[in-house]
């Protein structure tokens, strides 16, 4: 619900079930996992809401976490991808920085990829990658765009009975495909993407408060 919403005060509660988890099993790695993914959402929230001194504190504290993570559950691939994309918003927040981040980020994706090639929520974070990646360091827009679709096409068959896995991205992966249709003045596929995503989940505020409203005035 706070995923759907961008609502700070259910991302932190979900963040504290997490957290109480792990109080009773320290090393449960699927705990620590989404520990990471409510941190990383935190630090979009609190980025884009320009509260830097709570965005500092979660990034500190999602990376310490995605770094720990890693070095238990080395064979995590879902792990790695979602680490290449904090990156991805700490470089957003200072490109500054992107020279030092953006090789560790570009590592992560790709031993995700190679782990699990077939991963719909790696093969969209490696699209987001991409489309933010200056062409001169291997980055490429109509790359991406194959990663987004190829991705949405992997969600739509993805077993819906995951347990405790890791369910985000399909609605972040149309989300992105439209951000490319629009930013190609493809206006009209964008809005056809945006109105797909909102046939799967009528609330997912981004798309329906956000990005759609904006499509369909650049259509018009």
């Amino acid at each position: 619900e706070g995923y759907n919403s961008f609502d700070k005060d259910k991302l932190l509660k979900a963040r504290g079930l997490f957290e109480r988890a792990l109080n009773m099993d320290p090393d449960n790695e699927w705990a620590l996992y989404h520990q990471l993914y409510a941190d990383y959402r935190l630090t979009i929230y609190f980025m884009q809401n320009e509260d830097d001194d709570n965005y500092d504190r979660y990034m500190d504290i999602a990376e310490k976490e995605g770094d720990y993570l890693i070095a238990t559950y080395p064979d995590n691939a879902e792990a790695k991808a979602l680490m290449c994309s904090l990156y991805g918003i700490k470089i957003s927040n200072n490109w500054v920085i992107a020279s030092i981040v953006g090789p560790k980020s570009q590592k992560l994706i790709e031993q995700a990829l190679e782990m699990e090639p077939d991963n719909p929520r790696i093969l969209f974070q490696a699209g987001v990658s991409k489309y933010n990646t200056p062409e001169f360091f291997g980055g490429s827009k109509e790359e991406a765009v194959k990663y987004f679709k190829e991705a949405i096409d992997k969600f739509e068959k993805e077993d819906e009975e995951r347990g405790i896995k890791p369910e985000w991205g399909h609605l972040d992966a149309y989300a992105w495909l439209g951000i490319a249709y629009s930013n190609n003045e493809e206006f009209q596929k964008a809005v056809d993407t945006y109105e797909k995503a909102l046939s799967v989940n009528p609330n997912f505020g981004w798309i329906k408060y956000s990005l759609l409203p904006e499509a369909k005035k650049q259509l018009n």
